[in-house]
């Protein structure tokens, strides 16, 4: 049963939801003290592990570039279904970020959920078309 919606405009929101997580991801990559900090996640004072923390930060961004970049190439080559697919993966990375706010911080998980609903919601439309 095909999408009730047309696949152009799911694919296009999909598409704008990589862009994001690309422009998120580049800021991570560069700034990771500012990304922890917007996130509300706390910076440790030692160097070793700031070193760590914020190298584990930049490793994470990067890997988010490179899931937001693909989306945009899926887009770009009219790989629908396979966004999809990437679309339920971003729903999983979501679930998981939220449960590690919350465990590490106490909270901004529903920062992280809000977006799994959404995002299931693409995904399933461009799995169905």
């Amino acid at each position: 049963m095909p999408s009730p919606i047309p696949t152009r405009y799911l694919a296009n929101t999909s598409a704008a939801l990589g862009l994001f997580i690309v422009a998120n991801s580049i800021y991570g990559a560069v700034n990771p003290r500012g990304a922890l900090n917007m996130l509300g996640f706390p910076v440790p004072t030692s160097p070793s592990d700031q070193k760590l923390v914020l190298g584990l930060t930049r490793m994470q961004a990067t890997t988010r570039i490179a899931l937001g970049a693909s989306t945009l190439a899926m887009w770009n080559y009219g790989c629908y279904r396979a966004m999809g697919l990437g679309g339920v993966v971003g729903v999983l990375m979501a679930v998981v970020d939220g449960f590690v706010s919350r465990d590490v911080i106490g909270k901004g998980e529903l920062g992280h959920w809000f977006a799994a609903p959404i995002g299931l919601g693409i995904s399933i439309g461009l799995l169905m078309d």
